[in-house]
Protein backbone atom coordinates (compact mmCIF):
# COMPACT_ATOMS: atom_id res chain seq x y z
CA UNK A 1 0.00 0.00 0.00
CA UNK A 2 1.37 3.48 -1.10
CA UNK A 3 1.80 6.42 1.44
CA UNK A 4 -1.50 8.31 -0.34
CA UNK A 5 -3.74 5.33 0.40
CA UNK A 6 -2.93 4.82 4.00
CA UNK A 7 -3.45 8.41 4.36
CA UNK A 8 -6.59 8.32 2.43
CA UNK A 9 -7.54 5.16 4.69
CA UNK A 10 -6.32 6.46 7.94
CA UNK A 11 -8.53 10.07 7.02
CA UNK A 12 -11.25 8.01 6.13
CA UNK A 13 -11.14 6.34 9.51
CA UNK A 14 -10.87 9.64 11.35
CA UNK A 15 -13.55 10.95 9.92
CA UNK A 16 -15.93 8.27 10.53
CA UNK A 17 -15.23 7.87 14.04
CA UNK A 18 -15.78 11.61 14.50
CA UNK A 19 -19.02 11.48 12.42
CA UNK A 20 -19.79 8.14 14.71
CA UNK A 21 -18.63 10.48 17.83
CA UNK A 22 -21.22 13.37 17.11
CA UNK A 23 -23.91 10.71 16.19
CA UNK A 24 -23.32 9.49 20.00
CA UNK A 25 -22.77 13.17 21.41
CA UNK A 26 -26.58 13.63 19.56
CA UNK A 27 -28.44 10.24 20.96
CA UNK A 28 -26.74 11.05 24.50
CA UNK A 29 -28.23 14.80 23.84
CA UNK A 30 -31.39 13.81 23.22
CA UNK A 31 -31.70 11.92 26.08
CA UNK A 32 -31.23 13.88 28.07
CA UNK A 33 -33.37 16.34 27.17
CA UNK A 34 -35.66 13.70 26.69
CA UNK A 35 -35.37 12.92 30.45
CA UNK A 36 -35.85 16.78 31.36
CA UNK A 37 -38.44 16.84 29.82
CA UNK A 38 -40.25 13.93 31.37
CA UNK A 39 -39.16 14.97 34.65
CA UNK A 40 -40.12 18.31 34.23
CA UNK A 41 -43.75 17.43 33.13
CA UNK A 42 -44.19 14.90 36.08
CA UNK A 43 -43.57 17.18 38.47
CA UNK A 44 -46.00 19.81 37.42
CA UNK A 45 -48.47 17.06 36.94
CA UNK A 46 -47.49 15.83 40.48
CA UNK A 47 -47.71 19.58 42.19
CA UNK A 48 -50.98 20.22 40.29
CA UNK A 49 -52.50 17.18 41.41
CA UNK A 50 -51.23 17.38 45.49
CA UNK A 51 -52.69 21.15 44.82
CA UNK A 52 -56.23 19.86 43.87
CA UNK A 53 -56.23 17.10 46.19
CA UNK A 54 -55.67 19.51 49.28
CA UNK A 55 -58.30 22.09 47.49
CA UNK A 56 -61.00 18.53 47.39
CA UNK A 57 -60.11 17.67 51.27
CA UNK A 58 -60.44 21.30 51.70
CA UNK A 59 -64.27 21.18 50.01
CA UNK A 60 -65.36 18.82 51.71
CA UNK A 61 -64.60 19.44 55.00
CA UNK A 62 -66.25 23.00 54.88
CA UNK A 63 -69.02 21.66 52.89
CA UNK A 64 -69.31 19.61 55.51
CA UNK A 65 -69.53 22.50 57.91
CA UNK A 66 -71.78 24.26 56.10
CA UNK A 67 -74.45 21.58 55.65
CA UNK A 68 -74.71 21.39 59.48
CA UNK A 69 -74.20 24.38 60.56
CA UNK A 70 -75.59 26.94 58.27
CA UNK A 71 -79.10 28.80 56.85
CA UNK A 72 -80.35 27.80 53.48
CA UNK A 73 -78.37 30.02 51.51
CA UNK A 74 -74.66 28.25 53.52
CA UNK A 75 -76.48 24.77 53.03
CA UNK A 76 -76.59 24.73 49.52
CA UNK A 77 -73.26 26.43 48.80
CA UNK A 78 -72.17 23.72 51.27
CA UNK A 79 -74.03 21.18 49.05
CA UNK A 80 -71.77 22.24 46.20
CA UNK A 81 -68.59 22.25 48.03
CA UNK A 82 -68.97 18.73 48.73
CA UNK A 83 -69.81 17.60 45.49
CA UNK A 84 -67.25 19.57 43.77
CA UNK A 85 -64.31 18.24 46.17
CA UNK A 86 -65.53 14.80 45.77
CA UNK A 87 -65.23 15.13 42.01
CA UNK A 88 -61.72 16.82 42.71
CA UNK A 89 -60.71 14.49 44.80
CA UNK A 90 -61.51 11.33 42.46
CA UNK A 91 -59.36 13.64 39.72
CA UNK A 92 -56.25 14.07 41.86
CA UNK A 93 -56.31 10.16 43.17
CA UNK A 94 -56.54 9.46 39.11
CA UNK A 95 -53.91 12.13 38.63
CA UNK A 96 -51.65 10.01 41.61
CA UNK A 97 -52.41 6.22 39.76
CA UNK A 98 -51.04 8.07 36.52
CA UNK A 99 -48.25 9.51 37.82
CA UNK A 100 -46.95 6.33 39.08
CA UNK A 101 -47.88 4.32 35.84
CA UNK A 102 -45.85 6.81 33.78
CA UNK A 103 -42.51 6.92 36.56
CA UNK A 104 -42.92 3.04 35.97
CA UNK A 105 -43.07 2.67 32.32
CA UNK A 106 -39.69 2.90 29.97
CA UNK A 107 -38.81 6.37 29.71
CA UNK A 108 -38.56 6.17 25.79
CA UNK A 109 -41.71 4.38 25.21
CA UNK A 110 -43.18 7.39 25.92
CA UNK A 111 -43.19 10.76 23.84
CA UNK A 112 -42.29 13.59 26.45
CA UNK A 113 -43.10 16.35 24.23
CA UNK A 114 -46.50 14.87 22.99
CA UNK A 115 -47.37 13.95 26.55
CA UNK A 116 -46.50 17.80 27.61
CA UNK A 117 -48.84 18.94 24.67
CA UNK A 118 -51.79 16.39 24.98
CA UNK A 119 -51.21 17.56 28.96
CA UNK A 120 -51.50 21.75 28.10
CA UNK A 121 -54.28 21.11 25.69
CA UNK A 122 -56.79 19.10 28.20
CA UNK A 123 -55.49 22.31 31.10
CA UNK A 124 -56.85 24.47 28.24
CA UNK A 125 -60.00 22.95 27.19
CA UNK A 126 -60.36 22.53 31.49
CA UNK A 127 -60.12 26.58 31.68
CA UNK A 128 -62.73 26.93 28.95
CA UNK A 129 -65.26 24.70 30.92
CA UNK A 130 -64.42 26.55 33.98
CA UNK A 131 -65.24 29.04 32.77
CA UNK A 132 -68.63 28.48 31.63
CA UNK A 133 -69.13 26.79 35.30
CA UNK A 134 -67.93 30.88 36.68
CA UNK A 135 -71.04 31.75 34.45
CA UNK A 136 -73.23 29.78 36.07
CA UNK A 137 -72.96 30.03 39.15
CA UNK A 138 -73.06 34.08 38.36
CA UNK A 139 -75.89 33.87 36.84
CA UNK A 140 -77.45 31.01 39.66
CA UNK A 141 -76.09 33.73 41.98
CA UNK A 142 -77.64 36.44 40.83
CA UNK A 143 -80.88 35.85 39.15
CA UNK A 144 -82.22 32.40 41.25
CA UNK A 145 -85.14 32.23 42.94
CA UNK A 146 -84.08 32.01 46.17
CA UNK A 147 -81.71 31.46 49.08
CA UNK A 148 -81.10 27.74 47.42
CA UNK A 149 -80.25 28.76 44.44
CA UNK A 150 -78.35 31.88 45.59
CA UNK A 151 -75.93 29.42 47.72
CA UNK A 152 -75.83 26.83 44.85
CA UNK A 153 -75.00 29.62 42.42
CA UNK A 154 -72.34 30.92 45.12
CA UNK A 155 -70.50 27.24 45.70
CA UNK A 156 -70.01 26.76 41.60
CA UNK A 157 -68.60 30.13 41.11
CA UNK A 158 -66.72 29.55 44.18
CA UNK A 159 -65.56 25.83 42.28
CA UNK A 160 -64.70 27.38 39.14
CA UNK A 161 -62.96 30.31 40.32
CA UNK A 162 -60.23 28.00 41.71
CA UNK A 163 -60.08 25.58 39.08
CA UNK A 164 -60.04 28.42 36.13
CA UNK A 165 -56.82 29.62 38.43
CA UNK A 166 -55.46 25.88 39.04
CA UNK A 167 -55.79 25.21 35.31
CA UNK A 168 -54.44 29.16 34.24
CA UNK A 169 -51.56 28.49 35.93
CA UNK A 170 -50.98 24.48 35.18
CA UNK A 171 -51.02 25.64 31.55
CA UNK A 172 -48.32 28.47 31.57
CA UNK A 173 -46.36 26.44 33.95
CA UNK A 174 -46.85 23.44 31.01
CA UNK A 175 -46.11 25.39 27.80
Amino acid sequence: MTRTKAARALSLTLLLALLMAKLAAAQQADTVWMRVERERLLLYQERIGQVLGAWAVGSVGAGLYQILSGGTFVRFMGYQNVAWGAIDGAIALYGLWDQGRKRRADPSSIDWGREREAFARLLLINAGLDLLYIGAGAFLLARGKDARWHGTGAGILLQGSFLLLLDGIGYLLVR
